[in-house]
C-alpha cells in the first residue's frame, strides 16, 4: 500500500532506519543527498521533510524547502521546554554548563550515581549513567562539549518507553521501544494512561509553540515519567501506525503552507 499524497523529502541514512521504511511505502518520495545541498530539489506547494536532525536542520534553513520541516530545534532543548513540563519529569534534574561537571558535587545532590544527558536532542554526546565520583573524568572525555549545557538527573528505574506522536495536544500514533516494538493503536483513547499522559505533556509544550511533537513516556515502578520531548521530522516511528503518521504530517504541511501563502 502506497502512502501519502505530498512530496516527502527523505534523508535516507543508515543511522535512521525509519526513513528507509517510509521510503519503501511513500507514493512521492524524493531522496535527499545531504552532501550536496545545492542540488536539493525545488518543490512547489506543501511538502514534508523526514530524516536525520542534521539534514533536517539544514533543510529548515533553505528558503525554498524550509517549509517542509516542522521541528523547532531551538525549542527542542531541555533548557527551553523543561519549564513547561517540570511536573511530568518525576525526578530531580538540574542544568549545568558541561565544563562545570568537573567540579559539581553530584554525590551530595544525587547519591552514588547520576544520569547525564545533553541539553539538545541532537545528542552531542551519548547519555549515560555515571558514578558521581567519575563525573570529572566523564567531562574530560568530552572536551569539545564544554560550551554546551548538560542535564544531570537522579537515576530512575525505567521498565519500558513509549513514543507518542501528538498534534494539537491529541495522540495520533505511537509504539513502545526499544525492540520488540509494540504499536500503540491509533484509536487508543485518552482513557489509556500512556496516551493521556502524552496528551497532557503535548498540550503543555504547545503553549510554548511546540506542535506537533513526539512525547517519550517511560513506565516505572512509581508510575509514568516523561523521558523527553522531541519533534516529528527527525524522530523514529518504530512500530507506529504509518498511515496515521503520514496523514498527520501531510495535514500539518498543508496547514503551514496555507497559513503562509
Amino acid at each position: 500500500m502506497s502512502l501519502g499524497q505530498l512530496p516527502w523529502l527523505v534523508d535516507e541514512h543508515e543511522d535512521f532506519p525509519s526513513a528507509g521504511e517510509l521510503l519503501s511505502r511513500l507514493r512521492h518520495p524524493v531522496r535527499l543527498d545531504p552532501r550536496v545541498s545545492a542540488d536539493w530539489p525545488s518543490v512547489n506547494g506543501p511538502a514534508v521533510g523526514y530524516g536525520t536532525m542534521r539534514t533536517m536542520s539544514r533543510l529548515a534553513r533553505d528558503r525554498r524547502l524550509g517549509h517542509a520541516v516542522f521541528d523547532d530545534y531551538a525549542r527542542l532543548r531541555c533548557s527551553a521546554y523543561y519549564p513547561a513540563v517540570w511536573q511530568f519529569l518525576g525526578r530531580t534534574a538540574v542544568l549545568v554548563p558541561f565544563a562545570g561537571l568537573a567540579s559539581i558535587d553530584a554525590r551530595r545532590m544525587f547519591g552514588d550515581r547520576v544520569f547525564v544527558r545533553s541539553d539538545t536532542n541532537l545528542k552531542v554526546f551519548a547519555a549515560a549513567v555515571v558514578a558521581s565520583t567519575e563525573l570529572p573524568a566523564f567531562a574530560a572525555g568530552h572536551p569539545l562539549q564544554h560550551d554546551q549545557l548538560a542535564v544531570l538527573s537522579e537515576v530512575i528505574a525505567i521498565e519500558r518507553e513509549h513514543r507518542c506522536f501528538c498534534r494539537g495536544g491529541r495522540f495520533v500514533c505511537g509504539s513502545s521501544y526499544p525492540a520488540p516494538y509494540v504499536p500503540l493503536p491509533s484509536e487508543a483513547s485518552a482513557s489509556d494512561a500512556i496516551v493521556a499522559f502524552a496528551e497532557h505533556v503535548a498540550a503543555s509544550v504547545a503553549t510554548i509553540g511546540l506542535d506537533p511533537v513526539s512525547i517519550d513516556v517511560a513506565t516505572t515502578p512509581e508510575g509514568l515519567r516523561l523521558v523527553e520531548v522531541g519533534g516529528v521530522n527527525s524522530w523514529g516511528a518504530y512500530a507506529s501506525d504509518l498511515v496515521a503518521f503520514v496523514a498527520m504530517m501531510e495535514s500539518e504541511a498543508h496547514a503551514r503552507w496555507d497559513a503562509n501563502h
